[in-house]
């Protein structure tokens, strides 16, 4: 076919190993068709003589030809179109996906240069894009072609796309759940967990993560705690469990504030997720369990480790709770798993009365155990203490 003196050979026409097609639609010269093939690069979709439009994917320029039936070729080729610095060849920003540069009607001639311009910054914003794998917009093809629309719903879907798509990286999605303050028995530490978890919109590993809590955050310069790890499959649960202690670092009585990012493997970041805010943390409701030891000493000797007694059958060992008064304590002497706790010496009241005393009568360990509640919040310390044999007294006797 002769178009404006311009042979076009089938080798600089191209077809199904072109990735762009479809339709676009102007009013004054109606359809412009971009490839024979309905969907490239699938041969089965292609009819005609092979032509179309291609975008080179290391450098974004775009080539080759598209066909109106009433005008002719619409030409994207450095070859026929003519292109100088006033008309630069099209080209797609494969950062921004904004196209540029400019096309020509071979039938150029009469006055009229055929020339088609993608991208103008009075109306960037309706210009031509890449939007996935669609491109939309508007170009201006003077009085003759006038305004090419690249895209619509009307009367039903239709367009020009392109099999070289858009690379659509969405970050990962970043729950937040509430606090919760974990008591348990001391001497176990008292903690908050701060629940949280990443999912990747296209199942991309999360590189990075990172996590911060302050009681008083005006810029987060310097929180009180920055924790931070990765790589780690997708999707993640980063639930945190943090200490609150006098040592920190979280405090008794403090509120906090805190806030999560996560960052995909391709780069995507989520940006700070703020949680809802803890308050006041206050100090363990739960009793603590921790008791001490003597012999049938006077003053009494209490250690709080009661192996280091050294004690031996049938010798009177007495116990106390070391701590504030509860509701309730009681004491099992000889605990074993199967059994559980049964109680052999009840007390109430504040230390150091009262006390409990026990006999120990064989030569073996014993777990003892002591139970302490108040406000309904029971905990059980335990220790295992060793009771010894009374060694024989030896004399040595000469012979006579």
């Amino acid at each position: 076919m002769i178009i404006s003196g311009f042979l076009l050979s089938k080798d600089a026409e191209a077809g199904a190993g072109d990735n762009i097609y479809g339709f676009a639609w102007s009013s004054n010269i109606g359809w412009i068709k971009f490839n024979n093939c309905a969907a490239p690069p699938n041969p089965a979709t292609c009819s005609g003589s092979d032509f179309g439009v291609n975008i080179d994917p290391g450098n974004g320029l775009l080539s080759g030809y598209a066909w109106s039936d009433n005008i002719g070729w619409l030409s994207f080729d450095p070859a026929t179109a003519g292109f100088d610095a006033a008309h630069p060849q099209a080209r797609l920003d494969l950062a921004t996906n904004e196209i540029s540069g400019w096309a020509r009607f071979l039938s150029n001639g009469g006055g009229w240069d055929g020339w088609v311009k993608l991208r103008d910054p009075a109306w960037a914003a309706d210009s031509v894009m890449r939007n996935g794998c669609d491109l939309e917009g508007f170009a201006w093809g003077d009085l003759v072609a006038g305004w090419i629309k690249f895209k619509d719903t009307v009367p039903a879907p239709w367009g020009v796309k392109t099999t070289e798509c858009e690379v659509i990286n969405d970050p990962p999605v970043v729950t937040i759940g509430a606090p919760s303050v974990n008591y348990p028995c001391p001497p176990s530490p008292v903690s908050v967990l701060f629940p949280w978890g990443a999912d990747d919109p296209e199942n991309n590993d999360i590189s990075q993560w990172r996590f911060q809590a302050d009681d008083s955050p005006v810029n987060w310069l310097i929180p009180d705690i920055d924790r931070s790890g990765g790589p780690v499959s997708d999707p993640y649960t980063g639930d945190r469990l943090e200490l609150v202690s006098s040592a920190g670092p979280l405090f008794f009585g403090r509120n906090y504030e805190w806030r999560v990012k996560a960052i995909d493997e391709l780069g995507a970041d989520s940006g700070w997720v703020y949680g809802p805010s803890i308050n006041n943390i206050p100090a363990s409701p739960r009793p603590n369990p921790s008791f001490e030891c003597s012999l049938d000493v006077s003053p009494r000797d209490w250690r709080s480790v009661c192996d280091s007694l050294g004690i031996v059958v049938n010798e009177k060992i007495f116990f106390r709770n070391i701590n504030d008064g509860y509701n309730y304590y009681g004491w099992d002497f000889d605990y074993d798993a199967i059994s559980g706790f049964i109680q052999m010496a009840t007390g109430s009241g504040s230390p150091p009365d009262p006390e409990v005393e026990y006999t120990f009568t064989e030569s073996r360990p014993y777990e003892v155990r002591h139970k302490v509640d108040e406000g309904g919040l029971p905990c059980e310390g335990f220790q295992i203490l060793n009771i010894y044999e009374i060694l024989p007294i030896w004399r040595e006797i000469s012979p006579s």
